[in-house]
């Protein structure tokens, strides 16, 4: 059963008052794991933007086949609007991250998965992850742990410091604010990465989808799913929608029958023309 999310109300709840999004964290605190994040990060105009997905860990390890998708509008949601003002949408990048810090018991593990969820662009692969975060033990993921939750921790400052993670809100940031995702984020997940911006891509660009966790005293298992993710932006009326995928690789279309005879009947034409020029 595929997943639609329709987000129009944050506008309305964010836009006036100045609340930040509202997202569940990767600590302990929330069972499941944090709540999956867009960011979409306007480098050269020095702005980003970050949208709760409202899908937690633990419901995407439910099935983590399952498509899903999200459809923003810059008609509705103010943040979003604030974030293309300006910006040159073929150098916009986006993101997708979410994660479970620690788990109450061992009994959680194999439902949630201590570990980070995070997408991958394509000049990096499942080996420069494991380059990064190693087979021997935990201490490189933990450092990327420690930084998606303070990431999402300055992002989840809520109006009156009240959270309430059944708002599905999003956020605007400038270079000077604190939540801005290239002063704590970016693409190397605030720098933990080694500087190598991986899970960041261009907006329309399919990116593979990684795990990288165990358990708190396990070495890093790595695995990849069989879905990517996608984020387009298409601008109709001066309203710009931004939809948000995530379904499985599209699978290549074969050329009908009709079209391949079609084909053969030009080759052997060309051929015939070829022969009959050489007598």
């Amino acid at each position: 059963m595929k997943f639609t999310k329709t987000l129009v109300a944050a506008a309305l709840l964010v836009g006036a008052s100045g609340a930040q999004a509202s997202v569940q964290l990767s600590t302990d605190a929330f069972k499941g794991g944090s709540e999956f994040i867009l960011t979409l990060w306007d480098q050269a105009g020095a702005k980003s933007y970050t949208l709760d997905l409202g899908l937690t860990v633990a419901a995407f390890k439910a099935d983590v086949t399952a498509p899903h998708s999200w459809t923003i509008s810059s008609s509705t949601d103010a943040n979003f609007a604030s974030v293309l003002s300006n910006a040159d949408f073929a150098g916009l990048q986006y993101s997708v991250v979410g994660g479970q810090q620690k788990a109450s018991s061992a009994a959680e593990y194999p439902t949630v998965g201590y570990g980070l969820y995070t997408t991958l662009n394509s000049q990096n692969t499942q080996a420069d992850l494991q380059g990064r975060y190693g087979t021997a033990n935990m201490t490189n993921l933990n450092g990327s742990l420690q930084k998606l939750s303070t990431y999402l921790g300055v992002v989840n400052t809520a109006q009156g410091g009240v959270v309430d993670v059944a708002q599905n809100l999003s956020d605007f940031q400038t270079s000077d604010k604190p939540a801005y995702a290239g002063k704590n984020w970016s693409g190397n997940i605030g720098g933990s990465m080694g500087g190598v911006a991986s899970n960041l891509d261009l907006v329309g660009t399919a990116m593979h989808f990684e795990y990288v966790g165990g358990s708190t005293a396990s070495k890093p298992v790595y695995t990849e799913y069989d879905n990517v993710w996608n984020f387009t932006l298409n601008t109709v009326g001066g309203v710009t929608t931004g939809t948000l995928t995530y379904d499985a690789i599209p699978a290549a279309v074969p050329l009908p029958a009709t079209a391949w005879m079609f084909l053969s009947g030009v080759m052997g034409l060309l051929s015939f023309k070829r022969r009959k020029s050489a007598v």
